[in-house]
């Protein structure tokens, strides 16, 4: 939860080269992290460090509104998140989840289902539920 810790580390400076492009891998993370600690902040400080040219690879919960019809479906399972074993996950709004990726320029098709992101085509059968509600981005740092 706190970014100057990897960024500062001497044993990670000594592996990676902040000055030149690197990518930043920030799979379904963030999502377990609570607002008060702010994943943000945390993310911010991880862009601003990398060079122009670095790519963020991001996937996150999605909240997707009071109305939507997935609603009650994320609802339950933060619950389960919050009350099981990990004790920790949050479904966020879409805005919310951008709000991670300041300054950065998302590469096409943009913030969506990760299944959106997959390589072989065009899919044979519609996404469950569950896979709806789970999105991601790749974005390059100008």
């Amino acid at each position: 939860r706190n970014a100057q810790n990897v960024i500062g580390d001497a044993q990670v400076r000594k592996y990676l080269d902040f000055a030149q492009p690197m990518a930043i891998c920030q799979v379904g993370t963030l999502c377990h992290v609570a607002d008060e600690y702010d994943p943000w902040a945390i993310m911010s400080e991880l862009i601003e460090a990398v060079a122009s040219g670095s790519y963020v690879v991001f996937a996150h919960l999605l909240e997707p509104g009071p109305d939507h019809e997935l609603a009650e479906l994320a609802a339950q399972v933060q619950e389960v998140y919050l009350n099981g074993p990990i004790g920790s996950g949050w479904f966020r709004p879409v805005a919310r989840i951008m709000d991670m990726l300041p300054g950065l320029e998302l590469a096409e098709p943009g913030l969506v289902p990760l299944a959106e992101w997959w390589p072989d085509g065009p899919r044979s059968e519609p996404l469950a539920p569950m896979q709806r509600l789970l999105v991601g981005a790749v974005a390059r740092k100008p």
